[in-house]
């Protein structure tokens, strides 16, 4: 909701000629750009509407590649994933989980590897939700001994909920964390914002001159 109120403000007072949007973004927020005909684009915005619109979007099949391999890597054969929200609920534009998703399977695919589909979790963003969700699944008969989460809200409550079950730290629970930074929690492979903010401040450019 703030971030819609933001949006309605800078449209109606028309203070700027362009505009990067990242963050939570309803389509219909979407469609009322380009009613604008604003030049804009999408960081990290998953929009699969009618209309055309730029977004820069990190590679989520390859870090999940490198997610799986780290796991591997260290010996560990059954992996679980924390993987995000399910949908687009509310409107909200299609999240990264579903691609997490698809790429962890591909690789499994690829790699021979046996999944068991309890343990590939969709899990809402918020700590005591994550929390109770790996939780569960680290309760489970044959747990897994590798847990893939996307983002530090993941990494801290399946950490939490390890520890609150007596498991030792990477010893029995190898985390791997799809994080913003490498200051996040167990980040193991980090989303390249920087070179995404470098190339949507290139095309936005280009779309505020008229290329």
């Amino acid at each position: 909701q703030a971030e819609t109120s933001c949006l309605d403000s800078l449209i109606e007072n028309r203070r700027l000629d362009g505009l990067l949007v990242g963050g939570p973004l309803f389509a219909e927020d979407v469609e009322r750009l380009k009613r604008q005909k604003l030049a804009f684009v999408l960081l990290d915005g998953d929009y699969h509407g009618a209309a055309h619109v730029h977004t820069v979007l990190p590679d989520d099949a390859v870090a999940v590649r490198r997610m799986v391999a780290a796991a591997l890597d260290a010996g560990r054969r059954r992996c679980g994933f924390l993987l995000g929200p399910p949908g687009d609920e509310r409107g909200l534009l299609v999240r990264r989980a579903q691609r997490l998703r698809a790429g962890f399977l591909d690789e499994a695919a690829r790699l021979g590897l046996v999944v068991d589909q309890r343990r590939l979790c969709w899990c809402e963003y918020e700590d005591s939700v994550a929390y109770a969700v790996a939780t569960e699944l680290l309760q489970q008969s044959d747990p897994p001994d590798a847990l893939l989460v996307n983002g530090e809200v993941h990494a801290r409550a399946a950490e939490a909920a390890a520890r609150a079950l007596g498991r030792r730290i990477p010893e029995d629970l190898l985390l791997v964390n799809y994080a913003e930074s490498f200051d996040s929690p167990h980040a193991v492979v980090v989303k390249p914002l920087v070179e995404m903010g470098q190339v949507a401040v290139d095309i936005l450019w280009k779309l505020m001159r008229g290329e």
